[in-house]
């Protein structure tokens, strides 16, 4: 492998969600205003500054807050927009196959090969990947590798679709992934696959 993007994961915390304040927080957790401020310089909220200063929490990091604290989730807060899936693959024709596949149920973006995966993953996380393994530069196992390494990305859903696997590649995969599709690979399978990881609760 002639890629490494050790060090290139680096989470930004972007959301096109605009968050809520911590006093909203605070109403949906039964807890004052400031409590949540504590909680959130005590690392347990993820948030992001806005340029005043002034702290938010997105829906994301407070329904997985709420859900890890074993607290009621209300139900406004349960209708989410779609995830998010980046399909790799080298073969643009793949790429395209699987993207027409997801449009309709997910938010579906595009890389290359594992190191152009990597980028965009540490730029703007998606809720899965989808995945080959015999590309330049990267194949999937050192992407895998690289995001079980991952403190803020160990849990993403992972699902390798290839062609090429031998049986040291098929091993370690297996430890890795969520699930291994083989090529030529049916439509119904990988939409079923994608709905299913889709409709677990993350991990804690």
């Amino acid at each position: 492998m002639d890629g490494n993007c050790s060090g290139e994961i680096s989470v930004v915390n972007v959301n096109n969600d605009k968050g809520f304040s911590l006093g909203k927080v605070a109403s949906y957790c039964g807890v004052t205003r400031k409590t949540i401020l504590r909680w959130v310089q005590d690392g347990l909220i993820d948030s992001f500054a806005l340029p005043s200063g002034h702290h938010r929490v997105t829906r994301t990091a407070l329904v997985e807050f709420l859900r890890s604290n074993d607290m009621p989730v209300p139900g406004d807060l349960q209708t989410r927009e779609k995830k998010s899936i980046l399909v790799v693959d080298d073969d643009p024709n793949i790429r395209r196959i699987i993207t027409d596949l997801f449009k309709p149920h997910f938010l579906v973006s595009e890389a290359k090969n594992g190191v152009e995966a990597c980028i965009a993953m540490g730029a703007n996380p998606p809720d899965m990947l989808f995945l080959d393994n015999r590309m330049p530069y990267m194949d999937g196992v050192e992407v895998c590798r690289q995001l079980r390494g991952h403190e803020k990305l160990k849990n993403m859903k992972i699902v390798i679709v290839s062609a090429h696997l031998n049986s040291e590649s098929y091993g370690a995969l297996m430890n890795m992934a969520d699930k291994i599709i083989r090529k030529p690979f049916k439509p119904v399978e990988l939409v079923d696959t994608a709905l299913e990881l889709a409709a677990q609760r993350p991990q804690s």
